[in-house]
């Protein structure tokens, strides 16, 4: 019984005088705070690029409520200091109507973030009706009834929407959230708003209406021994340091942006070493095989023209077939390296002298004859009569036929056809190589050039293959100045590829 004497004694004789006599003080910490959050919250949306989290799309609201609401409060310290004033009562009072009008939209935007719940439309219509109609009845030209009615229907139900709204949207967001360690801020937030609207929302100017003529600033001071103004400020400071704290998430997030680019860029570098290291593989491989493959190739014609004594019909067929398969390896050297020279950002070089295109045409054919042949295709070939003579690469030319050539035959039906013509004009040679095979959705055709690229893998491993025989003819016939272009009226269609090679 004496300690609780000597305590409110204390509280009665030392400090409540105290806080009363030094109550500018504690407007300026009170104002100072929020002036503080706002100033910190545009500094950090304006520094804010991009987040995922929807937080940073309301927090102007927030921004606004502390600027309007901390200026407000100085603007009490300085009547404080010179005695009431219309002028600071006026500007007090709009500007608290102000910060309580960003404090309830903030309060309804995150609840909904979180939750929604708070239809609108009913939510404004209501508090309207209730803070003009309380002035309106008791007295409309009352400061103090319009600073009430701000704080009842503004201030107490922002401050309470917002603490439930800091709750809901942590838990909507807390599988993102929880990395960053911040629940505990999110519930400080929340309960500390929650006392700032019982305290700044409830704790008003004493009246004579119910509840103003119980719960007022008076009634407060009477049973606390304490001003209320020094818990509000206490939860100002609080909720500053919450809300700030809330908002390192950004800056988290953008480190750990940061730090991910690092490590790609870290795998980027592996990534293309790696990829450097298998050009260079498939550089030295090709080359590596080109000699014992031309032993191979020059022996097996040897022993096709009975050169190491008369073969029977039996090891002629098999000698066909070593021949046929060898030729096949040795396409697919030429395509690896010259898929090393496409890689490498190499151009093709050409070497230009006056070639015949009645002569490539015959070599090309002559390379496709025995798949051709294998399939039952049946090949026509149209060139238009008195064909000019092409200055540029035969070998290169011929390689383009082979592979266009070779992809028709690869994709045609057994017993299909396949046909290849050639028209000219005063600049170019245009040729045309058209079957009847498994055709190329439309919005596909751009892509057939592409390495790798296969409008049915299933198809293409089921015909071998490597993919780059288009492409190394793409890249063959820009070379040589001319175009190529590809044409499908869809799938099971057949395809036609059609390239143009300048004359000169």
């Amino acid at each position: 019984m004496a300690s609780m004497t000597m305590y409110n004694n204390f509280i009665n004789n030392i400090i409540n005088p105290f806080l009363l006599k030094n109550l500018d003080v504690i407007f300026l910490f009170y104002g100072l705070a929020f002036i503080f959050l706002g100033a910190n919250i545009i500094f950090r949306i304006t520094a804010t690029k991009k987040s995922e989290f929807r937080l940073l799309n309301i927090l102007w609201l927030l921004a606004g409520f502390g600027l309007t609401h901390g200026i407000n409060e100085l603007l009490d310290m300085f009547a404080f200091n010179r005695g009431e004033n219309l002028f600071f009562q006026i500007a007090g009072l709009i500007l608290l109507c102000i910060s309580y009008l960003f404090l309830l939209l903030f309060g309804y935007r995150i609840v909904n973030l979180g939750k929604k719940m708070i239809p609108g439309i009913m939510l404004f219509p209501v508090l309207a009706l209730l803070f003009f109609g309380l002035p309106a009845i008791f007295g409309a030209s009352s400061y103090q009834l319009w600073n009430i009615a701000s704080r009842y229907f503004l201030g107490f139900t922002g401050a309470i929407l917002t603490a439930i709204g800091f709750v809901l949207y942590y838990q909507s967001e807390s599988d993102k959230l929880k990395k960053f360690r911040l629940r505990d801020y999110f519930f400080a937030s929340a309960l500390l708003f929650g006392l700032y609207g019982i305290l700044g929302g409830m704790m008003v100017p004493p009246a004579k209406f119910f509840p103003a003529s119980i719960l007022n600033t008076a009634a407060f001071l009477y049973i606390t021994g304490l001003p209320v103004q020094f818990f509000q400020a206490f939860c100002a400071v609080g909720i500053a340091w919450s809300v700030i704290s809330i908002m390192h998430i950004f800056f988290l997030e953008e480190e750990a942006e940061r730090i991910q680019l690092e490590e790609d860029e870290v795998k980027l570098i592996e990534l293309r070493e790696v990829d450097r290291m298998k050009t260079e593989f498939m550089s030295i491989v090709p080359h590596e095989l080109r000699t014992p493959l031309t032993s191979i190739i020059n022996f097996v014609s040897l022993l096709g023209q009975d050169t190491f004594g008369k073969l029977t019909d039996e090891q002629k067929g098999f000698v066909a077939k070593i021949k046929l398969n060898t030729a096949h390896l040795q396409d697919v050297v030429e395509s690896v390296l010259d898929f090393t020279r496409i890689e490498s950002g190499q151009k093709f070089e050409l070497k230009k002298e006056p070639f015949s295109v009645p002569k490539e045409v015959e070599e090309a054919a002559e390379g496709v004859k025995p798949e051709l042949e294998k399939k039952e295709i049946l090949f026509k070939i149209d060139l238009a009569p008195n064909l000019p003579t092409i200055l540029g690469d035969g070998a290169k030319f011929e390689r383009v036929l082979t592979n266009i050539l070779g992809n028709s035959a690869k994709f045609a039906p057994r017993g299909g056809t396949v046909e290849l013509s050639a028209r000219a004009n005063e600049k170019e040679v245009t040729f045309k190589i058209t079957d009847n095979g498994i055709g190329v959705p439309k919005d596909q055709l751009e892509r057939i050039f592409d390495k790798f690229y296969q409008v049915d893998s299933s198809i293409t491993r089921e015909h071998g293959g490597i993919g780059m025989g288009l492409t190394i003819a793409r890249q063959i016939v820009e070379a040589h100045g001319g175009k190529i272009q590809a044409e499908s009226d869809g799938p099971g269609k057949g395809t036609s590829i059609i390239f143009t090679i300048p004359i000169v």
